[in-house]
């Protein structure tokens, strides 16, 4: 019984990475730290517990360093609220003091999604009542964050579009350099409409011929989804009209300079033994170079196109 129960431990360990686990209970214990320290005296008494050592020495129960948790049963969603309200202001516009730069959407519903395994890995369950609370304060905080953002009072470092005439420069600049390597795989990710961190893991039985005159890709797991229940299928089309940016080409300049070290895996960008999301590190480490060597031609595209 006890390997059986351990088999089923290591499968359902494979959920999640550890480094969300642990990232997960460092914002739990922000909000912690913040109830502790704010006026809700009676809500954090009843509301913050310490683990057990029973809890400590279980590997499924992810307790990591950590010493307190949450009372997730009766879980205040207005004074959780109230900490998100607080934590999505990064700080105040320097130009008019009464306006606030906001964090992007994303950053605040990390805090929704450490409540939500937390209560998962304390086997309690959230009332009816939060959820219906705080999915209607994220909506609203959606819409203040669009209005934000075109007041320009947003995180810089929030991921913005570029223009497909950018991307052109950059592959061009990319073969113009003999880097054939940022070339094919910023292909990939501006086909896919993915993260570099999502091209990373491509491999050949990921890739088959479309059925028209295109190449399908269906990823094995993507980083938000990780057990590859909602992947789709993507199609990627050759361009005869310009060379620079045309997937099929690249590719096929890719598999043909790299055929000696393919010829044995099937990873597509990531070496033998090269640790998960190396490939994606120096696709971005790469592309950033090449960036700055020809930035006073990106500084200009990106006034021109409005940016």
């Amino acid at each position: 019984m006890e390997e059986r129960q351990t088999a089923i431990e290591t499968t359902e360990s494979k959920s999640m990475k550890d480094a969300w686990r642990k990232d997960y209970r460092h914002q739990n214990k922000r909000f912690i730290a913040w109830l502790e320290a704010s006026q809700y005296t009676t809500v954090a008494a009843e509301g913050i517990r310490e683990f057990t050592d029973v809890e400590r020495s279980d590997p499924t129960k992810y307790c990591f360093a950590h010493k307190k948790d949450l009372n997730y049963g009766g879980f205040n969603a207005s004074v959780f609220m109230a900490f998100l309200a607080e934590t999505r202001v990064k700080n105040v516009s320097e130009v008019d003091p009464t306006k606030h730069i906001l964090k992007s959407v994303g950053d605040v519903r990390k805090y929704g999604d450490a409540i939500q395994w937390g209560t998962e890995m304390a086997g309690e369950r959230l009332l009816q009542t939060y959820y219906e609370q705080v999915d209607k304060w994220k909506r609203a905080y959606k819409k203040e964050h669009a209005s934000a953002k075109a007041d320009g009072r947003t995180e810089e470092n929030d991921a913005e579009p570029i223009s497909s005439i950018l991307f052109t420069m950059m592959c061009t600049w990319a073969v113009q350099e003999g880097n054939i390597f940022v070339w094919v795989f910023g292909l990939m990710q501006w086909n896919l409409m993915a993260r570099s961190i999502n091209v990373d893991p491509s491999l050949f039985h990921n890739m088959k011929r479309g059925q028209s005159d295109s190449i399908e890709v269906l990823p094995d797991k993507t980083k938000s989804d990780q057990g590859g229940e909602f992947v789709t299928v993507k199609n990627i089309y050759g361009n005869p009209l310009n060379p620079f940016v045309s997937a099929f080409l690249a590719l096929a300049v890719w598999l043909s300079l790299s055929s000696a070290w393919l010829e044995h895996t099937e990873k597509l960008f990531r070496e033998a033994k090269s640790k998960e999301g190396s490939a994606s590190s120096k696709y971005c480490r790469q592309l950033k170079m090449i960036i700055k060597r020809n930035f006073d031609e990106v500084l200009y595209c990106a006034v021109e196109s409005g940016l």
